[in-house]
């Protein structure tokens, strides 16, 4: 019997969303770097560094700045690490819907993470994968075609039946 018949192909779909998972939280880690910059120039007006100039910005500019670039940094590493999870736990095919929901949060971030969060429901959704993730084995509906013509072969052949019908067989005459 041939090896791809036995292969599950929500196993490699499975793999795949977990390695695009991971992609997707890298660059959301990534992105989440960015407003450190934000966050440097806001703790160092309030440490007054720009207090040379002869306007320098006033020191709640500079609490704004890093209240809000740490708030979008936090968001994304928070972001980063759900997907990170998520591409951890469908490899493993556990916690089905902690992975669907961070696939609808996924959603909402346009474009890479709408195509991502998209075929990740797609996926969930199916009904064999949802039972992969209870933990239910994989069975090839073509394996049970074969079962049965593997069973026809084997079979030992039949004598064929007497018929009690009256005709003239094997020696018996009719009345």
């Amino acid at each position: 019997m041939s090896a791809n018949i036995m292969k599950n192909p929500d196993e490699d779909h499975l793999r795949l969303l977990s390695i695009f998972h991971y992609v997707l939280a890298a660059m959301s880690a990534f992105t989440g770097c960015i407003p450190l910059i934000h966050v440097s120039l806001g703790i160092a007006m309030l440490a007054g560094a720009f207090d040379a100039d002869p306007n320098p910005p006033p020191p709640m500019m500079g609490l704004f700045f890093a209240c809000i670039g740490g708030t979008i940094s936090l968001f994304c590493w928070t972001l980063a690490t759900l997907k990170l999870l998520a591409g951890r736990w469908l490899a493993q095919h556990t916690h089905y819907c902690f992975c669907f929901v961070v696939a609808g949060v996924e959603c909402l971030q346009m474009p890479m993470g709408t195509v991502l969060g998209v075929f990740t429901i797609l996926v969930l959704s199916r009904e064999s994968v949802k039972a992969l993730f209870q933990g239910i084995p994989y069975r090839d509906p073509r394996l049970a075609a074969l079962d049965d013509f593997h069973d026809d072969m084997e079979a030992p052949a039949k004598p064929p039946a007497r018929p009690d019908d009256g005709s003239i067989r094997e020696g018996r005459s009719s009345e």
